[in-house]
C-alpha cells in the first residue's frame, strides 16, 4: 500500500442468508454457556521480550472517502510547527490509519464465523473524511447489522476487541492479546454483549 494513500473503507461483509432468524437466540446461548463455564487455568503467560509497536508519526496522508469521494489530506505531524493538541491529534490519526490493514485482516477471519449467525460486520473509517466525518472522533468504527435487520450504533474499536470477537465466534474459552498473553474470554462477556448489542439474558 502506498503510504500516502489511505483507502477509507475496507469492508468485509456477507449476507446473513437463511440463518438470520436463529442468529440471536444461538448467540445468546453461546454467551450463557460461556458465562457458566469455569475460567481456563492453563493460560499462556506470553512472551516478555516484545510488545506491540505502533509508529504514529508519518508524512502526510491522503484519505479517500468511499461515500462522498472527498480527498482529505492530513499533514505531517511536526511538533515544532503545530500546537501540542494538533500534534497529538495527527499522531493519533496516523496510528489509527496504520492499524487499518491489521483490523481488516482480523475482521476477515471473523466474518465467515459470524455469517451463519446472521451477523454482518464491517469496518467504517468515514470519520476520517473531512466531509462525512466532520466533528466525529477520528476512530476506526465497527458497524454491526443484526439478524433482524437492525443496525447497532457504530462503535470505536481496538485490536483487542477484534481478537475477542474472533475467539468468541470460534467457540474458544480464551483470547490471545499483546505479547501472546492469553486471557479468559469469560471476563470479556460485557464487551462482547456491547459490541453485538446483545442484552443480558433475563433470569427466570
Amino acid at each position: 500500500m502506498n503510504g500516502k494513500q489511505i483507502i477509507a473503507l475496507l469492508t468485509a461483509s456477507f449476507g446473513a442468508g437463511t440463518f438470520a432468524q436463529a442468529g440471536i437466540p444461538e448467540l445468546q446461548q453461546k454467551l450463557d454457556e460461556l458465562k457458566n463455564k469455569p475460567e481456563p487455568r492453563d493460560l499462556n503467560p506470553g512472551a516478555m521480550c516484545y510488545a506491540r509497536v505502533i509508529v504514529s508519526t508519518s508524512p502526510e496522508h491522503k484519505y479517500i472517502c468511499p461515500v462522498c469521494g472527498n480527498h482529505t489530506v492530513y499533514p505531517e505531524a511536526d511538533a515544532a510547527k503545530q500546537t501540542p493538541a494538533r500534534y497529538k491529534e495527527l499522531t493519533g490519526i496516523y496510528g489509527q490509519l496504520q492499524q487499518l490493514q491489521l483490523y481488516t485482516k482480523l475482521l476477515n477471519k471473523i466474518v465467515p464465523q459470524a455469517t451463519p449467525h446472521g451477523y454482518i460486520l464491517s469496518l467504517d473509517t468515514t470519520p476520517f473524511c473531512a466531509t462525512c466525518g466532520k466533528d466525529k472522533p477520528k476512530k476506526i468504527m465497527l458497524a454491526v447489522r443484526k439478524p433482524d435487520g437492525t443496525t447497532t450504533p457504530a462503535q470505536s474499536i481496538d485490536e483487542d476487541d477484534l481478537l475477542i470477537l474472533d475467539a468468541f465466534f470460534a467457540g474458544k474459552d480464551r483470547w490471545k492479546g499483546d505479547q501472546d498473553i492469553e486471557h479468559p474470554l469469560k471476563q470479556s462477556l460485557p464487551r462482547i454483549r456491547e459490541l453485538l448489542n446483545l442484552p443480558e439474558t433475563p433470569q427466570p
